[in-house]
């Protein structure tokens, strides 16, 4: 069959890397960069898409999935003035952003889990 193993949606192939960054020189686009994460999906780039929106500096954010058998997303990022903040830089805050976020998120899921079973506890010595 033509259906590609499993595994090689999320396993790098040996010598393959998991980011590139492909900063661009295209006149049609300035201040512009595209980041390419192989092995994830639209999860990983809408997620980042929208940190990116949240920017004031950052005047577009897309990404494609090129294909569905192809475990890939290409990610570009628009600035609008290189002075105040490059691709690279808006890509790296966002990033920081959503490290914090979820950080935030475990911690407060941790916390609703050990009260939660506390609970239990207490009903179960009733």
């Amino acid at each position: 069959m033509n259906e590609p193993k499993r595994a090689d949606s999320y396993r790098l192939s040996e010598g393959e890397k998991k980011c590139e960054w492909k900063d661009s020189a295209n006149e049609k686009m300035a201040n512009s960069g595209t980041l390419v994460i192989n092995k994830e999906d639209h999860t990983m780039g809408n997620l980042i898409r929208m940190q990116l929106l949240r920017d004031k500096q950052v005047k577009f954010a897309g990404y494609i999935h090129p294909h569905p058998l192809i475990h890939k997303i290409e990610l570009r990022v628009q600035t609008l003035d290189r002075a105040l903040s490059t691709p690279m830089q808006a890509l790296e805050n966002a990033l920081s952003d959503l490290n914090q976020e979820f950080t935030g998120l475990k911690a407060r899921f941790q916390q609703e889990v050990r009260r939660v079973q506390a609970e239990q506890a207490d009903r179960e010595y009733r």
